[in-house]
């Protein structure tokens, strides 16, 4: 992941989290009252296209989990104490990652029917290896309107993870999350489908891999150039290869490095 620039002479904090914004007419509500509090999205995001979250002004932030955690200790109706419960364990989860509380949360907004929450807790049961009931929470989330659930969903159908592996599947589920999202992760994932499952279409993988590592995911980088060094899929350019691996490398790929080395020494690393 890559490292934070300074902000007023200060480190910025970055860190990946699993907590969903709301999604259609409420996202922009979000990501203004996110850039009031102090967060943001990096423009730049994790290898596989997963968004990086920036904390600008952590005392802020603090502050304003202060005041979600007083505000949820006054009556209010269901479905807004759920809202404030997921949106309180999202910036918990930025600036501590995920703890108990966060959990607890999520947990209890779950129960009140938080969409929000329900996809959530699905990436985490991921994250654990609880496969079967990710996908069952992460459909459920799906059909409460949930869309960014198609990526993790056509993930976990790619991998055979709680499900019968079933790449036709996957792909729709993917393709369906990267025209409503514009995900470099549905991207990057669409392009490994393509790349390492039987049939290959090698073709589509560099297509695909090219809009996910525009979008500045690094794993997307990397297997670009390697198509390109090989010039599979593609007209063979060890020119662009190079340039795809040194954005790559930039963006933290460690494979990346040895790639370049290699190049240079006329040598041309084993897949994996």
């Amino acid at each position: 992941m890559a490292k934070g620039e300074g902000v007023r002479g200060q480190a910025q904090k970055q860190t990946t989290t699993t907590a969903a914004a709301p999604s259609g007419s409420e996202q922009a509500k979000l990501v203004a009252w996110l850039a009031r509090v102090g967060v943001r999205q990096s423009d730049r995001c994790c290898p596989d296209g997963r968004v990086v979250w920036v904390v600008d002004r952590r005392p802020t932030v603090l502050a304003e989990i202060s005041k979600l955690r007083g505000a949820l200790r006054t009556p209010m109706a269901d479905r807004r104490r759920a809202w404030m419960m997921s949106m309180l364990a999202f910036l918990l989860a930025v600036v501590r990652g995920r703890t108990v509380e966060v959990e607890r949360l999520e947990a209890a907004a779950v129960k009140l029917g938080e969409p929000a929450a329900l996809y959530t807790v699905g990436v985490w049961l991921v994250e654990k290896g609880r496969y079967a009931d990710a996908v069952r929470a992460l459909t459920k989330a799906l059909l409460e309107g949930r869309t960014e659930a198609l990526v993790e969903l056509g993930k976990l159908y790619g991998r055979g993870r709680g499900v019968s592996h079933d790449r036709r599947k996957a792909l729709a589920l993917l393709k369906r999350g990267y025209r409503i999202h514009g995900s470099p992760e549905a991207a990057y994932w669409i392009g490994s489908l393509y790349d390492f499952e039987l049939p290959r279409r090698s073709r589509l993988a560099v297509s695909w891999y090219r809009k996910a590592a525009e979008m500045g995911a690094s794993s997307a980088m990397f297997n670009l150039a390697d198509l390109l060094e090989r010039g599979d899929g593609v007209r063979r350019s060890l020119r662009e290869a190079l340039k795809w691996y040194r954005l790559a490398a930039k963006a933290g790929h460690m494979r990346a490095h040895h790639a370049i080395d290699a190049i240079h020494r006329g040598q041309l690393l084993p897949r994996s």
